[in-house]
């Protein structure tokens, strides 16, 4: 077995604890690191989601007067906003360049992080970026891997600007330059589970990363999407409106069950399933556009603002048609 495959498969094993189990390896892998740092040398990374949520719930009952951030872009749902409010000693820092430049100059992130930087660089003419968008490993040889990206090269071939810049402009650049100037190190709420990107963060370094060139904790790595709900319902911690309401998914009602005392944990939210930024379109093609369509019932005016102002209807326009 290789150490890549023992990583996969103590991750694996991790993810299928039991909620109670998992509490308790975060609440040790924080206190490492409160305790290789000091209170004064960390932060927790607090955006007003359920995972920050859960992370800053967990860290604060251990370390109450624990600072958290908020990155305040103005991208997130008003009442997400109005939610970090509601927390005491968070500091709010901001973006130097607003999301509007950002499309004008950079263009939009879609599909995902990974495609849009691949197109991105394919038109600056960087060979990897072709390669990896014509479905060919670094050599220019076939990849079965990376056949998944053929199909976005109608997305490169066309006249919309495509890169991942709004998440460096928007979010790295400013807690860059707030890690600089304090020294605090990160606490952050990443799921390895949530995209192929964090899983392969978790293999190589775990949930901490002490000698990183940039060191951090993610002690809640190996919790679940379920974990997390499951936590805040459990500890009935209050969350941002955008979500609806946390629900319990157990058995349809007279059905059966033949498992003697059988509980299924299982929940999910009856609004948003994740909020961030209101306008971002990545995977906007698995779901034609309903997170944009909630947007429009949920606040006609920043659906406007989205189409008309920051342009998004000639991208989601071109996307419906193509995809």
């Amino acid at each position: 077995m290789t150490v890549r495959e023992y990583r996969e498969n103590l991750l694996r094993m991790r993810q299928n604890y039991p909620l109670d189990l998992k509490v308790e390896m975060a609440k040790r892998r924080i206190a490492s690191f409160v305790d290789y740092y000091g209170e004064e040398g960390v932060y927790v990374g607090f955006s007003g989601g359920k995972d920050s949520l859960v992370v800053l719930n967990i860290a604060r009952k251990m370390y109450p007067n624990l600072k958290a951030v908020y990155n305040d872009t103005w991208l997130e749902y008003p009442q997400i906003r109005q939610f970090v409010h509601s927390f005491k000693n968070v500091d709010f820092i901001k973006p130097q360049m607003s999301m509007k430049d950002i499309v004008k100059t950079y263009g939009w992130c879609f599909p995902s992080k990974d495609v849009a930087e691949a197109i991105w660089y394919a038109r600056k003419g960087s060979q990897w970026a072709i390669n990896k968008l014509c479905g060919l490993d670094n050599q220019g040889k076939e990849s079965f891997f990376r056949q998944q990206y053929k199909k976005w090269l109608p997305l490169y071939e066309s006249d919309i600007k495509f890169s991942s810049f709004c998440c460096i402009k928007q979010k790295e650049e400013p807690v860059a330059y707030y890690e600089e100037v304090t020294g605090r190190k990160p606490i952050l709420g990443l799921l390895a589970e949530e995209s192929l990107r964090r899983k392969e963060a978790y293999i190589r370094t775990g949930c901490i990363s002490f000698y990183s060139k940039r060191p951090m904790a993610k002690p809640i790595s190996f919790f679940t999407e379920n974990d997390i709900l499951q936590y805040i319902w459990e500890e009935k911690l209050p969350y941002g409106s955008p979500y609806g309401k946390i629900a319990e998914c157990g058995m349809c009602e007279g059905q059966c069950c033949l498992v003697a005392d059988a509980k299924p944990q299982k929940f999910r939210t009856t609004g948003e399933k994740r909020t961030g930024c209101m306008f971002c379109p990545v995977g906007m093609h698995l779901d034609r556009g309903a997170k944009l369509k909630r947007l429009r019932m949920y606040d006609p005016r920043l659906y406007d603002y989205c189409m008309e102002e920051l342009g998004e209807k000639e991208l989601v326009e071109w996307v419906m048609k193509h995809y």
